[in-house]
Parts: C-alpha cells; structure tokens; sequence
C-alpha cells in the first residue's frame, strides 16, 4: 500500500500539508485547492513512473533500495526529472517572483536585510523534495505501515483476561502468590465457580476450569491469532451481536432438536453433576468423540425407533421386551460400554434434592489441599485463626439464585420487578428438597427481556434488566 501511494504521489503531496495551508491562508477567493493536490500528486507521480516506476513482481523492500540507489547516483535523467519536480512544486505553491528574488538574495549574502515571508515555506518545499527523492518518505510510510499491521491496542487486555483463568494443576488454587510482577498476583482464578470435589479430601477440586482445548483457543485468541470477520470484510457488522450471539429460528429437524438440548448441558463442575454425572469426564465411555460406547446386549436393536420413524412404520414391542427380564448391573465395565442409567446412576435422588441445593458452596481456602480442615484440633490452634473461606457459586446460569421477574400489575401490563430470589419459598433443606420435587415446574424460565425492543435490549449501556424471569406459577410463592 506504500509503494502503491508512492507511485500516485500522494507521499510526497501530503508531506506538503504545511504548505498547503499556507497556500490556503493566502490564497484569493476562488482558488480551487482540491485542483492543486490534484496537480501536486500528478507531478509526484510523474517523477516517479519518469525515474523509478514499481513493478508488480518487486519486493517493497527491493523497490526501496532501488529508488534509493538511484537518488544516489542521480544520472542524468534523473537530475533533469527532478528539476522538472522542483520547478511544478514552486509553481504551484510559491509566486515564481518569490522564489527568484530570494535566490538573489542568498546569492548576494545580505542577512541583514528583513527575512523574506516566503523563505520558510521554499525552504520546506526543498526539504520535502529531498526526503522524497532520496527515499526517507517511502521508508516512513513502511515503518508506518507495519506498525498499523502489527499494532494490538487490545493485545494487553486479551492476554490479562487469559492470564486470570485457573490452568491445568490450578483446580486446588484460589490466587496467584508468589512473585507480584508476573500474572494476576493476588487476584482470585477464574472461573470462580465451584469444581468436581470441593468438600471432601480425597482427591479435592475446589474450583473449575476450564477444558485444554477451551484454554488452547483462548490462547490462540490472546496472542492475536484470530480473524475479526468483521474488519476483514467477511461479515458485516450489523449482523454481530454480543448480546445473541446464536441464531434463533425453528427447530426443523430431530437433529437440531438434540443439539439444541445437548448445547446446553453442562460441562462441569461434576458433584455429581446435573444433566449426567462424573463419568462423562471418562474417556472410556466414548468410542470415538460425541459417540457413547454402550453395551451391546442392551443397545443391538433390530430397529430403533427413530428408524422405523423415518421409514412411517411401527417398532414391534417385542424387539425392547427382549430386555425386560435381563438385570443392570451395578457396576461399571467401561470395556463393554454403557447400560441405561449410567450417566446418571450417581445423581441425587431426587434429582431436585441437589438442583435445590447447589446454589452456593462454602470452599476451605486455608491450604490448597485440604477440602476439610479441624479448626478444633488441640494439636494446631493456630489453624482455627487462620481459617479461610470462600462462598462460591456452582451453576448460576443452570441454577440461577436472584433474578428480575414480569409480573401482571392486574390490568393487564407487565411490569418488571426487582431481583427475587428465584427459587423463594423454597428453602435449602431437607423439608425444601422434598418440596422441589414438585415445586420445581413453577418457577420461571430465565429469558431475554421481551418488554424491551431490539435496539435497547441489545445496548451495552441499559438500565433495566436484560435477562427476566417470566412464566412462574400462579401457585409459586
């Protein structure tokens, strides 16, 4: 792009904007200046395609050397060319009889008369005319373009987001210590939220993480090694938005269907999990990647139903009544593969019984290691003293503790309330689980503001909430 500039002159024009604002001050009404950058870029240009024009096969950098070269030497033809240069710039910008009369005046050495107006503004015009020629302009523009390439203004903040989130062997490790200049010292890791074991001292992982492959793509994105589709041209900006980032639209097919479930389900913290247990981490139930290994007595159908399905026919009862009779086992044969109720035979029961609870959990931070610690131990009283905790959050958007709700005023209009707890009227106990158990279908799905219209619900700045609880109950508290 800077050889491209150079070679239409607008390097050398646009090093003459002093003087062209001088021009401008001095210029009688009616001068047309867009004609004059237009006669100064076509006299640059001229120069350049008379002495060195760029070749479409030529490095930047071997055209630099070779206009520079060519300053250097200065045959002939070029001394004549830029002669000719010379002459169009004066004319254009300068009075001819100003030039000429402080020629003389440098000639006959007469400093003591008053300075010439004009002596400043030839002067800049020789000065220009030389870092063009001799190539100091083109290098500038390619040093400026580099730096416009490689600039990364948002570089810092990309790398301090990635440097605050928990790495692999960090599970047990609340802050960075250590030395204060390197990493986030003294900041908690994030993601802040609770991990696989954060209560017991077998095998503790107080905190999640995140995957190695979610941590390699945010490293990619962190060293700059991505594509903004949106200053490259591949997509236009008003089709991004950060506040729906996925495309909404009719579920069609039974596939999409089932990535619409499965996209939300969680991937951890596992204790022992939500929609599936621990033991979807083992990578022995899977015999390729998205694919569960089961176990072949319980899953070799002669026809499934979504085959029959497709073909509008009808499964024979007797193809699953063949398994009736034939007992789960209790354990576990990764070898073989799965049984029906594997991935959730370790779940709560009832299931609501820990979507009831899992709101919070109360994480020992004392030492890395130690899930539980005995502050009353006689042996160590110094551990009661400096016992710390940390109240941690485990699945806020699967399980959401407060949010804002749409409520009907009576007359009809939906009015937004301010955060409540979204699971009230439950308590996190034993008597509260049970009630979860059928109190569960009346609380209220977490969703975009529908009050709001596009253009507000989609501003970074709002004040009023994005997200609101709408379809509760009648008979939920």
């Amino acid at each position: 792009m800077a050889v491209y500039s150079h070679s239409l002159g607008t390097l050398g024009a646009e090093a003459l904007e002093p003087a062209l604002m001088r021009r401008e001050r001095d210029a009688p009404d009616g001068t047309d200046l867009d004609a004059l950058i237009v006669k100064l870029n076509q006299a640059f240009s001229d120069f350049v395609q008379t002495v060195a024009p760029p070749t479409p096969q030529e490095a930047p950098d071997a055209y630099l050397k070779r206009w520079q070269k060519l300053h250097q030497d200065a045959a002939e033809a070029y001394t004549e060319a830029a002669q000719t240069l010379r002459d169009t710039v004066h004319a254009l910008l300068v009075p001819p009889q100003a030039v000429t009369r402080l020629l003389a005046r440098r000639a006959e050495n007469k400093t003591a008369k008053p300075a010439d107006p004009n002596e400043h503004l030839v002067d800049a015009i020789a000065r220009v005319l030389t870092e063009f020629r001799s190539g100091r302009l083109l290098a500038q523009a390619f040093a400026a373009a580099e730096e416009a390439a490689t600039n990364d203004p948002y570089g810092p903040m990309r790398r301090f987001l990635f440097d605050v989130l928990r790495r692999p062997g960090e599970e047990n490790i609340f802050r960075v210590q250590g030395d204060p200049t390197t990493r986030t010292y003294h900041l908690p890791l994030m993601p802040l939220l609770a991990g696989d074991n954060p209560k017991y001292n077998d095998t503790p992982s107080k905190f999640l993480r995140l995957t190695d492959m979610q941590l390699y793509l945010l490293r990619q994105w962190a060293d700059g090694k991505f594509i903004n589709e949106v200053t490259a041209g591949f997509v236009p900006a008003a089709a991004i938005n950060p506040w729906q980032p996925y495309p909404r639209g009719p579920i069609v097919t039974g596939r999409q269907l089932d990535q619409g479930v499965l996209s939300n389900l969680l991937g951890g913290a596992f204790f022992p999990g939500a929609e599936v247990c621990w033991i979807i981490r083992n990578p022995g139930v899977w015999y390729e990647p998205y694919r569960l290994k089961a176990d072949p007595t319980f899953s070799s159908f002669a026809e499934t139903a979504a085959q029959a399905n497709a073909r509008r026919g009808t499964v024979n009862p007797m193809t699953y009544i063949g398994y009736a009779e034939d007992d789960l086992s209790q354990d576990s044969n990764y070898a073989t593969g799965l049984q029906p109720g594997d991935l959730t035979k370790t779940s709560a029961l009832p299931w609501q019984a820990d979507f009831n609870e899992c709101t919070t959990q109360t994480i020992d931070i004392t030492y890395a290691m130690w899930n539980q610690i005995d502050p009353t131990n006689p042996a160590d009283p110094a551990m009661a003293r400096e016992q710390k905790t940390w109240e941690t959050m485990w699945w806020p958007a699967h399980r959401p503790l407060q949010v804002a709700e749409l409520v009907d005023d009576g007359s009809g209009n939906l009015q937004t309330t301010s955060a409540l707890n979204w699971s009230r009227g439950i308590p996190q106990t034993s008597a509260g689980d049970l009630k979860m158990v059928t109190g569960w279908t009346g609380l209220s799905f977490v969703v975009l503001n529908p009050t709001l219209p596009p253009t507000v619900l989609n501003s970074p700045q709002l004040d009023q909430p994005r997200f609101v609880g709408v379809e509760r109950g009648k008979d939920t508290p």
